[in-house]
Protein backbone atom coordinates (compact mmCIF):
# COMPACT_ATOMS: atom_id res chain seq x y z
CA UNK A 1 0.00 0.00 0.00
CA UNK A 2 1.63 3.45 -0.91
CA UNK A 3 -0.75 5.65 1.20
CA UNK A 4 -4.55 6.67 2.11
CA UNK A 5 -6.04 7.50 -1.12
CA UNK A 6 -9.17 9.36 0.85
CA UNK A 7 -11.94 7.06 -0.83
CA UNK A 8 -13.33 3.53 0.35
CA UNK A 9 -11.97 1.92 -3.41
CA UNK A 10 -13.22 -1.77 -4.16
CA UNK A 11 -11.68 -2.01 -7.50
CA UNK A 12 -9.06 -0.21 -9.63
CA UNK A 13 -7.34 -0.33 -13.46
CA UNK A 14 -5.08 1.05 -15.44
CA UNK A 15 -6.30 3.20 -18.31
CA UNK A 16 -3.21 4.38 -20.98
CA UNK A 17 -0.67 5.09 -17.98
CA UNK A 18 -3.35 6.11 -15.49
CA UNK A 19 -4.62 4.21 -12.27
CA UNK A 20 -8.25 4.60 -11.48
CA UNK A 21 -10.30 3.81 -8.64
CA UNK A 22 -14.01 3.32 -8.11
CA UNK A 23 -15.19 3.89 -4.44
CA UNK A 24 -18.67 2.04 -4.20
CA UNK A 25 -19.89 3.85 -1.19
CA UNK A 26 -19.93 7.43 -2.94
CA UNK A 27 -20.31 6.34 -6.32
CA UNK A 28 -17.08 8.05 -7.13
CA UNK A 29 -14.40 7.69 -10.49
CA UNK A 30 -11.44 8.72 -9.27
CA UNK A 31 -7.28 8.96 -10.38
CA UNK A 32 -4.77 7.98 -7.78
CA UNK A 33 -1.76 8.97 -7.18
CA UNK A 34 0.90 6.05 -7.87
CA UNK A 35 3.62 7.64 -5.84
CA UNK A 36 1.32 9.21 -2.86
CA UNK A 37 -1.41 6.95 -2.81
CA UNK A 38 -3.64 10.27 -2.83
CA UNK A 39 -7.09 10.39 -4.74
CA UNK A 40 -9.14 12.77 -6.50
CA UNK A 41 -12.34 12.35 -7.72
CA UNK A 42 -12.76 12.62 -11.54
CA UNK A 43 -16.55 11.76 -12.22
CA UNK A 44 -19.13 9.64 -11.02
CA UNK A 45 -20.90 6.47 -12.00
CA UNK A 46 -24.29 4.62 -11.78
CA UNK A 47 -25.16 1.15 -12.41
CA UNK A 48 -28.48 -0.05 -13.48
CA UNK A 49 -30.46 -2.11 -10.06
CA UNK A 50 -27.60 -1.02 -7.93
CA UNK A 51 -25.37 -3.04 -9.16
CA UNK A 52 -21.91 -2.25 -7.80
CA UNK A 53 -18.53 -2.78 -9.15
CA UNK A 54 -16.30 -5.30 -8.33
CA UNK A 55 -13.25 -7.29 -9.89
CA UNK A 56 -12.29 -11.01 -9.10
CA UNK A 57 -8.47 -12.41 -8.36
CA UNK A 58 -9.78 -15.35 -10.39
CA UNK A 59 -10.39 -14.00 -13.45
CA UNK A 60 -8.77 -16.12 -16.11
CA UNK A 61 -5.48 -14.46 -17.47
CA UNK A 62 -3.67 -14.85 -20.44
CA UNK A 63 -1.08 -17.32 -20.57
CA UNK A 64 2.48 -15.97 -21.56
CA UNK A 65 3.74 -17.02 -25.05
CA UNK A 66 7.33 -17.29 -24.27
CA UNK A 67 9.52 -15.43 -27.45
CA UNK A 68 12.36 -17.46 -28.89
CA UNK A 69 15.33 -15.74 -28.33
CA UNK A 70 17.67 -14.17 -31.01
CA UNK A 71 20.84 -16.53 -30.72
CA UNK A 72 18.44 -19.42 -30.72
CA UNK A 73 17.04 -18.07 -34.06
CA UNK A 74 20.08 -17.49 -35.52
CA UNK A 75 21.61 -20.93 -34.54
CA UNK A 76 18.34 -22.97 -36.16
CA UNK A 77 18.53 -20.63 -39.20
CA UNK A 78 22.31 -21.30 -39.47
CA UNK A 79 21.89 -24.80 -38.80
CA UNK A 80 19.51 -25.05 -41.55
CA UNK A 81 21.48 -23.06 -44.36
CA UNK A 82 24.38 -25.24 -43.18
CA UNK A 83 22.17 -28.94 -44.42
CA UNK A 84 21.07 -27.42 -47.42
CA UNK A 85 24.27 -26.54 -48.48
CA UNK A 86 25.32 -29.76 -47.53
CA UNK A 87 22.53 -31.02 -49.56
CA UNK A 88 23.26 -29.71 -52.87
CA UNK A 89 26.98 -30.44 -52.68
CA UNK A 90 25.91 -34.58 -52.33
CA UNK A 91 23.29 -33.93 -55.05
CA UNK A 92 25.95 -31.62 -57.78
Amino acid sequence: MIGDTGFYLITGLFVQGTLYGFDDVSDAIVTINTTTGAGTQVGTYSLPNGDVIFASALAPQAAAVPEPSTLALLGIGSLGLLGYARRRRRSA
